[in-house]
């Protein structure tokens, strides 16, 4: 068991590193553009390998913040991932729909896993992971929605969702590795600091890319190809 957490803590560093560094290349480099596609997909797979790992190693020793960011990271990823694969009408949902299932037994679990060691010497942490539950939980219920057929999206709203899942991800690793690494005072300002941040670059780049029709027209193209 320990050989399995030496390598699981050995792959959640090195692929937390490559998504932290080619996640601000992916945000910086044009959208739609080469590089910003090649980048987009090599920090996808490293934060798939970051969830996959942290899930491991918060199993092996009991640590339900990793545990929950973890099913926070994958969902957004994979959902942000999926979102420009959605504006194309001939996608399949059933991926979506498995991943939703996923997502939702994981909280569950670690909802009810939280509450039941209220005890446990990472008891200043569980505010956090029922927040971080919380917050995972509306994005799933907005994505039944979606998937449901109840919400319309447009292509430049897919692309919308893309922006902010994929920087949502990015926001709550980074915190993450704040949190475990960084010693600030007041201790809040490691919790807050990305999410200000974030949400301001978010902002950002859903005013850039939000465009009318006909002139986002060549923009979406170049994005779904």
């Amino acid at each position: 068991m320990e050989t399995i957490r030496s390598i699981s803590l050995f792959l959640h560093i090195v692929a937390g590193f490559i998504a932290l560094v080619v996640g601000v290349f992916a945000f910086a480099s044009r959208k739609g553009g080469k590089w910003h596609r090649y980048s987009g997909k090599i920090y996808v797979w490293a934060m798939v390998v970051v969830a996959l790992s942290a899930f491991l190693l918060a199993l092996i020793r009991y640590n339900p913040f990793l545990f929950m960011v973890g099913v926070f990271t994958f969902h957004m990823t994979i959902t942000g991932y999926r979102g420009l694969a959605r504006k194309q009408k001939n996608q399949s949902k059933q991926w979506d729909w498995m991943l939703i299932g996923f997502s939702v037994l994981m909280a569950g679990y670690m909802t009810v896993n939280t509450i039941s060691n209220t005890g446990q010497s990472l008891n200043e942490f569980m505010p956090v992971v029922l927040v971080f539950t919380i917050i995972l939980l509306a994005f799933i219920v907005k994505d039944v929605r979606i998937y449901s057929g109840l919400v319309a999206m447009s292509a430049n709203q897919w692309l919308m969702y893309h922006i902010t899942r994929i920087s949502g991800a990015y926001i709550a690793t980074f915190t993450a590795f704040l949190v475990t690494n960084v010693q600030t005072q007041p201790a809040y300002i490691a919790w807050l600091l990305p999410t200000m941040v974030g949400s301001v670059v978010i902002a950002y780049f859903q005013r850039k890319y939000k465009v009318k029709p006909k002139a986002g027209r060549k923009l979406k193209n170049r994005l779904t190809t």
